[in-house]
């Protein structure tokens, strides 16, 4: 069995924002923003800054 006991940036970056863009859909904008948030301390993404300014801008509709 071939098992990595690690991840690179690129890949941990992916998988957070896979996570927030999955709480994005469901409507769970806290916690999407938060997956977001986290994956770009591992990798720059535009569109995860794209997706963390929509919720901030549909949170201060509210």
């Amino acid at each position: 069995m071939d098992y990595r006991p690690y991840r690179t940036n690129k890949q941990q970056a992916t998988s957070f924002r896979g996570l927030g863009y999955s709480y994005f859909e469901k409507g769970s904008f806290g916690t999407a923003a938060f997956f977001l948030n986290e994956s770009l301390s591992f990798e720059f993404n535009q569109n995860a800054i794209q997706h963390i300014e929509l919720i901030a801008k549909f949170n201060n509709r509210r």
